[in-house]
């Protein structure tokens, strides 16, 4: 996931019955008919459509990337989501009600909107939401069944499905979301795509964490990445989301040395050694070529 500063203030949030079926209308039909099957971060960047688009990530298939029209249509579809995962302070045995939901923004001075600026998500947790939700009996909005029928016909409910999810909105539907900043978001979330799904990458990333960084490094990270929502107790969460902020966050509004407290001289030296000891394949090709433009 990643964070950028929010603006305080609620949009309803609509609901219908948990008994019934997911909305099959065309325009969902028809979206995953047109869904492309594999599309590079240029192909994807270059998407301006008025709806949501759904496609598989070139390099990597078992990433599905969902293209929000609005920071508010991909709220809608997976806040709720957001805070069962890894919300700091949330629970992780049971889905929020609406209530409880709009109360979780409140407190982390969000709104549908900006509680995530993009999402991402493996197919176990996606699964265990649901499953969890069903048992509740609790009524999910019309967005988060439009998103059970898209993840159910492209197979990530299945109990063998080992791919994720991650989104990411429309260029200019807000101030962070420019040129810059949709190009920073899809690097960093196809990073935690390629975590979830490629095991030489993931043991890579808790190999960094745990051996590469120093007790202060960990600290440093997990208090800043605390206090952008993210819970501090989960250090799969942590070693994943550091590689994504450190590496392949690359504008400056997101992540950089000087708001989250740590030396640049330390940032600089974490990357040194992450990029010559990352495993090959596309995400450090696209690391390399991105190095240069790294924030500071």
């Amino acid at each position: 996931m990643l964070v950028a500063a929010g603006v305080v203030g609620m949009l309803a949030v609509g609901v219908l019955s948990p008994t019934a079926p997911p909305p099959t209308s065309p325009t969902i039909r028809d979206r995953l008919a047109q869904s492309p099957p594999g599309r590079s971060e240029t192909e994807i960047l270059a998407q301006r459509a008025d709806t949501l688009i759904v496609g598989r990530f070139g390099p990597n298939h078992q990433i599905l990337v969902l293209d929000f029209p609005s920071l508010t249509a991909q709220g809608l579809a997976f806040n709720r989501m957001a805070a069962f995962t890894e919300k700091r302070g949330l629970p992780r045995d049971r889905v929020l009600t609406d209530l409880e939901l709009a109360d979780a923004l409140l407190l982390d001075n969000s709104d549908v909107a900006t509680y995530y600026y993009g999402h991402d998500y493996r197919a176990e947790d996606i699964r265990r939401f649901f499953a969890t939700a069903r048992k509740q009996n609790l009524a999910l909005g019309r967005a988060e069944q439009e998103l059970y029928a898209i993840l159910d016909r492209e197979g990530m409910l299945a109990d063998s499905a080992n791919t994720t999810v991650i989104s990411i909105p429309r260029e200019g539907s807000d101030p962070f979301v420019d040129a810059s900043g949709r190009a920073s978001l899809l690097r960093h979330e196809l990073s935690h795509g390629e975590y979830f799904t490629n095991p030489i990458y993931t043991s890579f990333v808790r190999r960094f964490w745990a051996n590469e960084m120093t007790a202060t490094d960990r600290e440093d990270f997990r208090r800043f990445l605390s206090q952008q929502g993210y819970d501090g107790n989960s250090d799969d969460l942590m070693a994943n989301e550091t590689q994504a902020h450190l590496m392949h966050t690359t504008d400056g509004r997101y992540f950089n040395a000087r708001d989250c407290g740590i030396p640049r001289d330390r940032i600089m030296a974490l990357r040194a050694v992450f990029l010559a000891k990352m495993p090959p394949g596309w995400l450090r090709d696209a690391a390399i070529a991105s190095r240069a433009s790294l924030p500071e």
